[in-house]
């Protein structure tokens, strides 16, 4: 019973409010900071580094 999973919910805002904060990143000029990038080809390699957590911002697929 322990080691039962939970499932929990997540809460996400309406598409509204993605708009009007996708409008304000773009009026600040807020650039993410990308970490690395991987060709498509690499998609494998992409997700262990993610799951490693060595990565310090976005990593980016090439496609």
């Amino acid at each position: 019973m322990l080691k039962k999973p939970r499932v929990r919910p997540g809460a996400v805002g309406s598409r509204e409010m993605q708009t009007r904060m996708v409008s304000f990143l773009e009026a600040a000029r807020f650039k993410p900071i990308i970490d690395c990038s991987f060709d498509f080809e690499s998609l494998v390699e992409a997700f262990q580094y993610l799951l490693s957590g060595q990565h310090l911002g976005k990593i980016c697929i090439d496609i």
